[in-house]
């Protein structure tokens, strides 16, 4: 009983080392179990703390790129209502600018036009002088050669009749007043077109039969010779009713 006992006894102790001896080995396992777990929370942990500084990097370059947007944007408002107001003040401007040239041509186109009535006036003033120059002159040779043929008045042909006032001898009437009268008309015209001569002829013209008119109505208390209206003409506006003046030179050299 005590040799049963005995084994009984080893048989237990052997079982008990072999309990053990498990017990320890499932314990390493345990060990190695938790701390692979561990290793694993640790980089899982690891891993959201990165998580949580790249998501925090990431919320706060959101909040610096929607603040820049805003600022990017209230800026480029501010520049578009400054742009839309320069725009704005240069229509303004180029329209002011535009009204002030519109009428500044409007100016100048009253003006010209009230030169030109001017120029028109005196040309008309002036030719009216001319041709009562040279009407005064066909009166005075018709009726000194009506009076070397021996004929009344009443017999003598109107003085619009140049083809027969051509076809008369000259008289010494005829002949004492162009000796008395300036130089031929075609004369006094340079080829260069100078208006110089032309103006003087004019204007001996026409003041000395505003200065016959003068006497003959009494008025002989002004000074000097009458003014004539081409003593104020410009040399262009001479050359601009030139066509009509020539006219009236080749109707005064017929006289």
């Amino acid at each position: 009983e005590l040799r049963v006992a005995e084994a009984r006894v080893k048989e237990i102790e052997g079982e008990k080392a072999q309990r053990d001896k498990e017990g320890k080995d499932r314990h390493t396992q345990l060990r190695s179990k938790l701390a692979a777990l561990q290793n694993e929370l640790d980089r899982f942990i690891s891993a959201g703390e990165t998580d949580i500084r790249q998501r925090k990097i990431r919320d706060e370059a959101d909040r610096a790129l929607k603040s820049r947007e805003a600022e990017f944007a209230e800026r480029l408002k501010s520049e578009k209502q400054q742009l839309v107001r320069e725009h704005q003040q240069r229509i303004k401007k180029a329209k002011q600018e535009a009204e002030e040239t519109v009428r500044a041509m409007q100016r100048d186109k009253e003006k010209a036009e009230a030169d030109r009535m001017a120029l028109f006036e005196r040309t008309v003033d002036g030719l009216v002088d001319v041709f009562d120059t040279a009407r005064d002159h066909l009166t005075a040779i018709t009726a000194a050669d009506s009076s070397a043929a021996g004929t009344s008045d009443d017999s003598v042909p109107s003085s619009s009749s140049p083809r027969l006032l051509l076809s008369r001898r000259p008289s010494p009437l005829r002949s004492s007043i162009g000796a008395r009268a300036p130089a031929p008309f075609h004369r006094l015209l340079p080829a260069d077109g100078s208006p110089k001569m032309l103006r003087w002829s004019l204007v001996h013209l026409t003041s000395a039969h505003r200065d016959r008119k003068a006497r003959s109505s009494g008025n002989s208390s002004s000074s000097g010779r009458a003014e004539s209206p081409f003593s104020s003409m410009t040399d262009d506006e001479l050359r601009r009713v030139r066509p009509v003046l020539e006219l009236v030179r080749q109707l005064v050299l017929v006289a």
